[in-house]
């Protein structure tokens, strides 16, 4: 799967629309609100992978009803990674996807929230069914390793998430932002 994937800049740190250039004709869409984190320790990114393919992404996920932001991004943080005791140190912004969602025909369009974490303890994770199901892992990387191994993985034969080929494109853009 070859992701043609258009990104649209701004001027604010994270104020972003990437659009699937292929799900751009669907009209019917579902929206979702998602929180992730930007954890950085010794110039290397706290990303999360499946323990069967090594291609990586941020750690975070779905806003549940009437959770806040910052609720979300504790509970997420402590589910992915273990985070124990961690600070939500800014909003770093946003990045709107438009992409094919899990039924074909909708084009899908979560808006992902960014922090700036700083982790200062971590502990057992709390993965959910799905994730324990993927055998989810966490760890730190330099941006540069990040970009190589998800680019080598992301354009074999292999069918990977959306996500993925999302994420990579938000790890090139803090690569430029972030000068790590």
């Amino acid at each position: 799967m070859i992701v043609n994937i258009k990104v649209e800049k701004s001027d604010f740190v994270l104020s972003h629309v990437m659009t699937d250039q292929d799900a751009q004709s669907l009209t019917q869409t579902e929206q979702r609100e998602g929180v992730r984190a930007i954890c950085i320790k010794d110039n290397k990114l706290l990303v999360i992978y499946e323990d069967t393919q090594e291609v990586y992404g941020t750690p975070g996920g779905g806003i549940e009803v009437n959770e806040s932001h910052h609720q979300a991004l504790t509970r997420e943080l402590k589910e992915e990674v273990g985070a124990t005791t961690l600070t939500i140190q800014s909003y770093l912004g946003y990045i709107k996807e438009q992409r094919i969602g899990k039924e074909k025909n909708v084009l899908f369009c979560p808006t992902q929230h960014y922090y700036l974490v700083d982790i200062e303890s971590f502990g057992d994770t709390a993965l959910t069914d799905k994730e324990s199901a993927k055998k989810l892992k966490h760890t730190f990387l330099p941006l540069d390793t990040i970009i190589h191994k998800n680019n080598s993985h992301l354009t074999s034969d292999e069918t990977y998430s959306y996500f993925y080929f999302f994420q990579n494109e938000l790890f090139k853009l803090l690569k430029q932002k972030l000068s790590l």
